[in-house]
């Protein structure tokens, strides 16, 4: 009587089709870029191209994790592969910072060195581009990131993208105008993008290394398993072993040992199961996959059943 799953799954009826063509856009927007901003002697530009280029791996991650899940689990992964998109971000986190730093590296340099060239004719239209290939992104993935929460990320990112282009796009016209004068803008908005690439790899970094470490998911309040528990049976004083950890942050799995008065039916266990279910669904807005191990209050079996279930946890973790 150990587990019981239910399945609310908000993710599945997403079609993975405008998650490719927003890659394959801002992909084409990244080779655009990075063409340009060496053509053109940009900072700015190449920044924002790495800046894409970390959106389109996040775009592609969300689309290779989408299409993995629907693998489902075998004999060898009980779990399916729902982790390879964690696992990938804290990967395309690592990448980011190393970009990040080379573009900054350059900034330090062209600070150092003086004024410089730029080609506002190469610039300008290459900036254009790219800013309408991050608002066909927007208009591709808006429906969607109601329903999903790894494509609400994305499209976050595509929107401080977006913002990112809007400065190049100022930066072009002013030079076109005829403002030559101005290199120091192209450094000073390079910066500023190189701050959104870096804020932008830390989160992916913090949040995939928590869910690596098997870090309770975001807004989970551990105590209300004890307090539902209570609630429901007062009797119950020993609840011990809470467990909380999380595939990919859209689930939690949680297992929790109680000990139980001895005169407690296997359906009022059965109905505590359900209602702590339930409760933690509500409140922490999540799949829950629950396994409540209940001892009885006077078993001599206790201790050792304990260590046996602990060895067997650790062995199934490992």
């Amino acid at each position: 009587m150990g587990h019981h799953h239910h399945h609310h799954h908000i993710d599945e009826n997403t079609s993975t089709l405008p998650i490719a063509l927003t890659v394959l856009t801002n992909l084409g927007i990244t080779i655009a870029e990075l063409i340009g901003g060496y053509l053109s002697g940009s900072v700015a530009l190449t920044a924002d191209a790495f800046h894409n280029l970390g959106d389109s791996i996040t775009s592609l991650l969300v689309w290779i994790a989408k299409s993995v899940e629907k693998k489902g689990p075998d004999r060898r992964h009980t779990f399916g592969f729902k982790r390879a998109e964690v696992i990938a971000s804290f990967v395309v986190s690592l990448l980011l910072f190393a970009a990040g730093l080379l573009i900054l590296r350059e900034i330090i340099e062209r600070t150092l060195q003086g004024g410089f060239e730029i080609d506002p004719r190469i610039l300008l239209p290459v900036a254009i581009i790219g800013l309408l290939g991050n608002v066909i992104g927007i208009a591709l993935l808006w429906k969607q990131a109601k329903h999903s929460m790894s494509i609400k990320g994305a499209l976050i990112h595509l929107i401080s993208d977006a913002l990112s282009s809007v400065l190049v796009v100022v930066e072009g016209i002013l030079l076109y105008i005829g403002f030559e004068n101005l290199w120091y803008l192209d450094l000073i908005i390079g910066a500023f993008i190189v701050y959104f690439l870096f804020s932008h790899a830390y989160e992916i970094l913090k949040e995939s290394m928590h869910i690596l470490m098997e870090g309770v998911p975001e807004d989970a309040d551990i105590d209300l398993i004890e307090k539902t528990i209570n609630e429901f049976n007062p009797n119950i004083k020993d609840i011990h072993d809470i467990r909380v950890y999380t595939l990919t942050g859209k689930e939690a799995f949680v297992e929790v040992h109680a000990v139980v008065p001895e005169d407690m039916t296997v359906k009022e266990v059965d109905m505590l199961r359900d209602k702590l279910r339930h409760t933690l669904h509500e409140a922490w807005n999540k799949d829950i996959h629950l396994t409540l191990q209940v001892e009885a209050e006077n078993c001599h079996c206790r201790e050792h059943e304990h260590h046996h279930h602990e060895h067997g946890i650790h062995k199934a973790m490992s």
